[in-house]
């Protein structure tokens, strides 16, 4: 059973969310940008429900040599000790 019923919520988005609404009024706890898809990726999937297979596994690489990868990791295991975890990504359509 968990501590606290408090969620962290993760972003997993790049500068088009950041540009358009400030952390705090989001809410957002913690904001990992080095972990979002690439803008590339995104443009690749533009909202298309039939490309979401292939961006899922371009995504997935992606994620392999992501910088911030291994920290993101373990932040989201310490957080799901004690709460549930959201994880949050938008872009702009």
């Amino acid at each position: 059973m968990r501590k606290s019923k408090h969620r962290v919520c993760v972003c997993l988005s790049g500068s088009s969310l950041a540009q358009r609404i400030k952390k705090v009024d989001a809410k957002v706890d913690l904001w990992e940008k080095e972990i979002a898809p690439s803008n590339e990726l995104r443009k690749f999937f533009s909202h298309i429900p039939e490309r979401f297979p292939e961006f899922k596994e371009r995504y997935l690489r992606e994620l392999e040599e992501a910088p911030g990868k291994e920290k993101w990791i373990q932040t989201c295991r310490d957080a799901l000790k004690e709460q549930d975890l959201v994880l949050l990504y938008a872009a702009k359509r």
